[in-house]
């Protein structure tokens, strides 16, 4: 005898059986019975094909979960071995990533990071500054760069911060990423130099003679009012 396994009215399998019996032994109760067998195998199967597929996806996504583990783990050591200050806010302003350089720069375990926003760290004008330039980038939907001054105990540092909002895959931005640099050394020179270049100015102001001053190429580079008053 030989029956069909029917899935959703789609014959799937064949059900094969014979026996040594006389001829007539297939009586119609024995037929009954030996398609609910068939009717069985047909669920068993699809079980079966069910508990394949899930396997495989189950697979997939343990595969998936481990390329994602590394690569997270992957983008942490590149951005911990930077000197910058690299950081990731949602777009309510709690961190969902730091670096190294973060965490050594607020004397913070990196576990002690995320879900903080900055009123958690900073004293709260800082936290509200920092805050506002995260919102700049989000509006502004591009980078932009800005200076940001930092409080510290340590004494006030200046950053030069690269601030950028992430987009998911329908461009809707969900988080601003920053980028900082430390520029308290540069700032501190260039303020120097501010400060030499007017107090020679002044000490030649200060002076009757009239002086000029003129680089190896002969451009005039300074002078002082009683030089202008000569009337060449």
């Amino acid at each position: 005898m030989c029956l069909p396994i029917l899935r959703q009215v789609e014959v799937t399998a064949l059900l094969y059986l014979e026996n040594e019996l006389a001829s007539g032994a297939l009586t119609h109760d024995r037929a009954t019975a030996l398609e609910l067998i068939a009717a069985q195998a047909a669920i068993a199967l699809a079980n079966a094909e069910l508990f394949e597929k899930l396997e495989r996806e189950n697979a997939d996504r343990r595969r998936a979960e481990v390329f994602l583990k590394e690569s997270r783990e992957l983008l942490q050591q590149i951005i911990d071995n930077t000197s910058a200050v690299i950081f990731v806010k949602d777009v309510e302003g709690r961190y969902m990533l730091a670096n190294r350089s973060f965490d050594d720069l607020f004397h913070l375990a990196r576990e002690g990071v995320v879900g903080k926003t900055d009123r958690d760290l900073l004293m709260p004008e800082a936290a509200e500054r920092f805050r506002a330039n995260d919102l700049l980038a989000l509006e502004a939907n591009r980078p932009i760069e800005i200076e940001e001054l930092l409080d510290l105990p340590e004494g006030a540092r200046t950053y030069l911060a690269i601030k950028f909002p992430l987009h998911d895959a329908d461009g809707r931005p969900y988080a601003v990423c920053g980028i900082a640099t430390d520029i308290t050394a540069r700032k501190r020179s260039e303020d120097e130099l501010r400060s030499s270049v007017s107090l020679l100015q002044a000490t030649l102001e200060s002076t009757g003679d009239a002086i000029l001053v003129v680089d190896e190429d002969g451009r005039i580079v300074r002078f002082n009012r009683p030089f202008l008053e000569i009337g060449w």
